[in-house]
């Protein structure tokens, strides 16, 4: 969503959310993120639902996603749901991470911005940008305006080595 094409539209629908105003909140997606579907639904005081745009075509499947969030009833994208069943809790966040995900935040270790990280890769600012959001949403770090988001993921992936190190001694 404009106007920074990040994080805006959970943004969004979790504030609707703390509203508390009763309306059901049908979230969708072009991005598979785990992270947003579990705190979208885990916040939901009523009915929610988090569904890829692909799904928008099936009309049939989108209008009873709506009629079910409506009654107050949870509707989660399958790709969603299997990415809840197929990871294991016991894998630590940063074993959650995309490839992608895990090359940008080895670049953040090394202190790049967002620019240094897009001459590196040769991808866009935007595409950094989704993948910076979707690494601090995976690690769940949240936006408390009192931490550096950045400096505790990378902070996070340390650990995740510090880990992988003692398993292989």
């Amino acid at each position: 969503m404009p106007p920074t094409f990040t994080d805006e539209g959970i943004r969004a629908a979790l504030e609707i959310q703390k509203l508390g105003t009763g309306t059901a909140v049908l979230l969708l997606s072009q991005y598979v993120e785990p992270t947003y579907a579990e705190e979208l639904v885990r916040n939901a005081p009523t009915g929610t639902g988090y569904l890829l745009k692909q799904r928008v075509g099936d009309f049939e499947e989108f209008l009873s996603a709506l009629h079910r969030v409506r009654r107050g009833e949870t509707v989660l994208d399958s790709d969603i749901f299997k990415q809840f069943v197929g990871s294991p809790r016991e894998k630590s966040a940063t074993e959650l991470l995309t490839p992608r995900e895990r090359q940008v935040l080895e670049l953040m270790a090394t202190g790049l911005t967002n620019g240094g990280i897009v001459n590196r890769l040769g991808i866009s600012e935007r595409a950094v940008e989704k993948n910076v959001t979707s690494i601090l949403g995976k690690l769940r770090i949240p936006n408390s305006g009192e931490n550096h988001r950045r400096v505790l993921a990378v902070l996070d992936y340390l650990r995740g080595l510090e880990r992988l190190k003692d398993r292989a001694d």
